[in-house]
C-alpha cells in the first residue's frame, strides 16, 4: 500500500455498526469530508479484532489520523489497537469518532457531533480535547491481559451484560438497542450481586456488590448517567459502587440511572482515586461496554493521553 501523507485521515469503517448504519452514513461522510478538502483513505473492517489490528499496522506505517465510523467498540478496539502495548503512542496520534453504534455513549461526554459535516468542521480546523485514559489489568483465558478504556469500565453487572451481549452477537443475534434493553432485562433477572474486596487507593472495602464502574466519562448502557460528576481530563477515575441491591430496587431506580440522580439512592456511593485493585476472583469485568474478562482487576490512569476532535476545548 502508499504510505499516506502526514495530513491524510485513515477511516476505519465498520461496516456492521448500528446494524449497517455506517455503512449508509459512508457517502455523507466522504461528502463532508471533501467539502472541508481533509484528505482521507478508507478501510474497512472485517470482524471482531479487526479494527485494534488494522489500527495497530497504520499507526506502525506511519499513520497518526484516524476516523472511526463506528460505535463505542469500534473506537475502544482503535484505541486499543495503537495503545494497548504501549501507550506513549496515543499521545502523536488523533482520533475521531463519526459515531454510528448502538449505545454512543463516549460521544456525549465530549459533546461530540454526530452530523458528519459539523464533525469534519471541527476535524478541518482541528478542534480537539486531550483527555484521561483508563487502564485495565484483568484475567482473559487464564491469562492477564492490559485493555486501555477511554469511557467507563465496570465489574459485576456491567461486566456480566457486556460477557452475555457479545455472546448473543457472537451466536448471530443482531446487536441494537432492542436487542441490547432485551438482554438486560434477561441479565437483570439472573444475575445475582457478589461479595468483592475493593481496594480502593489503600482504602479496603469487603462487602457484596451489584457492579462497581469505574469511569473517564459520564454516560454507558446507552445513556445511562453512571458517573454524573466524571470529568475526562481531571486526572481521577470516578467510582460509582452500587452495593447489594435486588432486581426490584434496581427497576425502581432506572429513572434516577438515566438522570444520574440514583448515586442519591443510600445503598450507592461515589469516590474518585488513581487505582483501584479488586483481588476477589471470577467476577466479570468490561471496558467500554466490551467484555474484558474476569477479576482479579486493577484499574489505573493515563492523565491527558488520548487527543480526540471535539468542540469541547480546554
Amino acid at each position: 500500500s502508499q504510505p499516506m501523507e502526514q495530513g491524510t485521515w485513515l477511516v476505519i469503517l465498520n461496516p456492521v455498526s448500528g446494524n449497517g448504519k455506517a455503512l449508509r452514513k459512508l457517502p455523507l461522510l466522504h461528502a463532508a469530508l471533501a467539502h472541508h478538502n481533509l484528505s482521507w483513505q478508507d478501510v474497512r473492517s472485517e470482524g471482531p479484532g479487526h479494527i485494534e489490528a488494522i489500527a495497530a499496522q497504520a499507526y506502525a506505517e506511519g499513520q497518526r489520523r484516524f476516523l472511526i465510523a463506528g460505535g463505542d467498540g469500534s473506537f475502544h478496539e482503535a484505541l486499543n489497537g495503537i495503545g494497548r502495548n504501549n501507550p506513549e503512542q496515543l499521545r502523536d496520534t488523533t482520533f475521531a469518532l463519526c459515531s454510528t453504534g448502538t449505545g454512543n455513549d463516549w460521544v456525549r461526554t465530549l459533546e461530540v457531533p454526530s452530523d458528519a459535516n459539523n464533525l469534519a468542521f471541527l476535524m478541518a480546523h482541528d478542534y480537539h480535547f486531550t483527555q484521561d485514559v483508563g487502564t485495565l489489568q484483568s484475567r482473559v483465558d487464564g491469562v492477564d491481559r492490559h485493555t486501555l478504556f477511554c469511557n467507563i469500565a465496570g465489574l459485576g453487572f456491567d461486566g456480566y451484560v457486556a460477557h452475555t451481549v457479545h455472546k448473543n452477537v457472537r451466536k448471530g443475534h443482531l446487536p441494537g438497542k432492542t436487542a441490547y434493553l432485551m438482554a438486560l432485562a434477561g441479565c437483570l433477572l439472573r444475575y445475582r450481586s457478589v461479595r468483592a474486596t475493593i481496594d480502593m487507593d489503600g482504602d479496603i472495602l469487603d462487602e457484596k456488590i451489584f457492579s462497581l464502574a469505574v469511569a473517564i466519562c459520564r454516560f454507558n448502557g446507552g445513556g445511562m448517567m453512571q458517573a454524573p460528576k466524571a470529568e475526562p481530563d481531571d486526572g481521577l477515575l470516578d467510582y460509582t459502587l452500587i452495593r447489594n441491591l435486588s432486581v426490584m430496587q434496581v427497576v425502581a431506580n432506572l429513572p434516577g440511572l438515566y438522570s444520574g440522580r440514583f448515586i442519591n439512592h443510600p445503598k450507592v456511593s461515589v469516590h474518585t482515586g488513581t487505582r483501584l485493585h479488586v483481588p476477589t476472583e471470577g467476577i466479570p469485568v468490561e471496558a467500554d461496554g466490551e467484555p474484558a474478562g474476569t477479576s482479579p482487576a486493577t484499574f489505573g490512569l493515563l492523565p491527558r493521553y488520548l487527543r480526540v476532535i471535539s468542540p469541547k476545548i480546554q
